[in-house]
């Protein structure tokens, strides 16, 4: 047998990462079994993608930044059998994992160095995929200046090389990435094209554009469109146990019910979101579910509450470094 049948198995397995892991845990010991390089590079990066999807964050960036160590120098413009680089593709997706633990510090520098590589190969795949990663990296740190252009481009390529899997990933973020641009017809747009049913067919993370397109919705005032949107997301985020994203539908439901002029129903999907993202160290999250808990607590007339969760999110954004987040807070 062969690994190559153990990753097929692997490969983008749908709601079934759990049992991915398993094959993806046997594959690995069978490539270092036979010292064959190119699968145990390609195992590692699989694994550590399924460990992103689950929400395991440290688990995730550690199997990626084992990659990126071993492929520096010559070696980092090898492709060892796979569509895309995977020095590039290992660097990058790090970065989206240090950004949703809120480990800053470093991920400027990496990067840069997986954007270097990709510009250098010239592979329409490692293009899209350090691109839209790195790109939404920057987002979630509040970045926008830096991710807009990076996500355009991404998207554009996507589109061009005709890469179906990552269109709707690549999509959602684009479409935030436009929310907070205050261009909300362009985000519909987007996200739109990026969430219809021959999109979504065989495509990876795809409640992170549905969730998009509900906060769309909210944004431009549709809130029955966005609550049925964000209702399908949640079912899928759980059906898939893709923990991450289903972390952040909890927030965005929560923001829909704010808006909506539910207050005490916004304050329960916050706290929720606030559990989840704490359990899985999503500091950035945890920030924003403090501040929307600030707005709920002010809506219902509890001050010293209010107070208390605005500060909590203050002190977290500038723990982070995420300045330009401190001026959504209103005390």
């Amino acid at each position: 047998m062969c690994i190559r049948d153990s990753l097929s198995s692997l490969h983008w397995a749908e709601g079934r990462n759990q049992k991915a892991i398993l094959l993806g845990e046997k594959a690995l010991t069978l490539a270092k079994k036979v010292e064959d390089i190119s699968y145990q590079i390609s195992t590692m990066l699989h694994m550590g993608i399924f460990y992103f999807t689950i929400g395991k964050y440290h688990k995730h960036i550690e199997f990626h930044q084992h990659v990126s160590r071993r492929l520096s120098g010559a070696d980092a413009f090898q492709r060892y059998g796979l569509a895309s680089f995977p020095s590039a593709w290992s660097r990058s997706h790090s970065v989206l994992g240090m950004a949703e633990l809120g480990q800053f510090d470093e991920t400027d520098k990496i990067g840069r160095e997986a954007l270097a590589i990709a510009e250098a190969v010239k592979n329409n795949f490692t293009l899209v995929i350090t691109n839209s990663f790195i790109g939404t990296a920057y987002l979630i740190q509040g970045q926008l200046e830096l991710a807009l252009p990076l996500l355009e481009k991404g998207h554009d390529l996507c589109r061009r090389a005709k890469i179906p899997f990552m269109y709707p990933f690549v999509s959602g973020s684009l479409g935030s990435a436009y929310l907070l641009n205050n261009e909300p017809l362009r985000a519909l747009e987007i996200l739109q094209e990026g969430t219809k049913p021959s999109s979504l067919e065989g495509a990876v993370w795809i409640v992170h554009p549905l969730t998009m397109l509900a906060d769309a919705h909210r944004i431009s005032g549709k809130m029955e469109s966005a609550r049925e949107i964000i209702a399908r997301a949640l079912s899928l985020a759980e059906e898939r146990a893709e923990k991450g994203f289903e972390t952040r539908a909890k927030f965005v439901n929560a923001q829909i019910a704010f808006d909506s002029g539910m207050p005490e129903v916004a304050l329960q999907w916050y706290q929720k979101s606030l559990q989840q993202a704490s359990d899985l160290t999503m500091l950035p999250l945890v920030a924003h579910c403090h501040k929307g808990l600030g707005k709920c607590y002010s809506d219902l007339r509890n001050e010293n509450q209010a107070t208390a969760e605005n500060n909590s999110a203050i002190d977290m954004y500038r723990s982070l470094g995420m300045v330009h987040s401190l001026s959504l807070i209103h005390i």
